[in-house]
């Protein structure tokens, strides 16, 4: 059964031709078995002690679209990891794929 699980597991591969993102922008994350039953899945960003869960758009097997929400935790010009969680905040895919936040006026 476990085996049968990681099969299936998501993989995030990258994100959409963007180098950066804005508090309060939206993002496309890209990768495979992205999609589960509905309601069972999350989208995280994560790092430098927080862990905020974002809001989606648009989620498909291979393309999530989110909302990085305008929040004062997330940090200007920091790298963030992006993963799918499941409900029980469980990480189910890789975290090794990370996202500037772009700089802003700062």
């Amino acid at each position: 059964v476990a085996a049968d699980r990681n099969a299936g597991s998501p993989s995030v591969t990258g994100f959409s031709g963007v180098a950066c993102v804005d508090r309060g922008g939206q993002l496309t994350v890209e990768g495979h078995n992205l999609v589960g039953a509905p309601g069972t899945r999350l989208v995280v960003l994560g790092g430098h002690g927080i862990s905020v869960v974002l809001q989606v758009l648009r989620w498909s097997s291979d393309a999530v679209r989110v909302i990085v929400p305008d929040d004062a935790r997330i940090e200007r010009g920091q790298l963030y990891s992006i993963g799918i969680q499941d409900g029980e905040r469980r990480w189910l895919s890789n975290i090794d794929k990370r996202i500037a936040i772009c700089r802003g006026l700062e």
